[in-house]
């Protein structure tokens, strides 16, 4: 309980240290442009995730927006280069799911500089691995498939590179869930063969992220 207290006040002072020069310059920020009530956009650093999701928020008040994202997840690129599945022979991504539900709070300009923000965000990834039988040559396919969601508190900021065109930097800190559905070989001395089980894992992990979109507003 020490370790996880340390860990969660080091981010908090993390992202203070990394957001406090925008917090006191929003103070005196004026509009750069008219206000824009819907700004479209895509995640960046999602991608790297196998993450390919679009963005919709809607300023609702002078304070308050909303947000939907909607998206496709392919292979998770960066857990991918650390872990290998030795077993398989062959494996085909298969698209899965991926949504956002946000709702933003903007103490000054609204659709424009410093907000907080909740939100809920669920992504599934699907593989489906074949593998040749070592007898009869056989082969076998099966699907896995591992599912994330995760609720979070942020803070972030919109620059407005133009009238139109922005980017917005956000830093998010909450808690995932987590549930694997695995396929574990077990090999079975008195056939020589390996015989596979459906294993599931499920836990909930502690959630920190920093990440960037790009997008439109009009």
């Amino acid at each position: 309980m020490v370790r996880t207290n340390s860990v969660l006040l080091n981010l908090f002072s993390l992202v203070g240290i990394l957001f406090l020069p925008l917090f006191c310059y929003c103070q005196t920020q004026q509009p750069l442009f008219n206000p824009a009530k819907n700004l479209s956009k895509i995640g960046i650093q999602e991608i790297f995730n196998g993450d390919l999701s679009f963005y919709q928020e809607r300023v609702l008040t002078n304070k308050l927006a909303a947000e939907v994202g909607i998206g496709m997840v392919f292979r998770n690129f960066i857990k991918n280069f650390f872990e290998e599945n030795d077993i398989s022979n062959q494996d085909k991504t298969l698209i899965g799911p991926s949504c956002n539900l946000k709702l933003k709070y903007y103490p000054y300009i609204p659709g424009e500089a410093f907000y907080l923000s909740t939100d809920y965000k669920f992504r599934r990834y699907r593989t489906q691995y074949s593998m040749i039988a070592t007898t009869g040559g056989s082969t076998i396919v099966f699907n896995e498939f591992s599912q994330r969601n995760t609720l979070r508190f942020g803070i972030g900021f919109i620059q407005c590179l133009d009238e139109h065109f922005f980017i917005d930097y956000y830093s998010n800190l909450g808690l995932t869930s987590l549930l694997d559905r695995n396929i574990v070989p077990v090999f079975d001395p008195n056939t020589g063969n390996y015989e596979y089980t459906k294993d599931r894992f499920a836990n909930v992990v502690l959630h920190f992220s920093v990440g960037v979109k790009f997008g439109y507003r009009f």
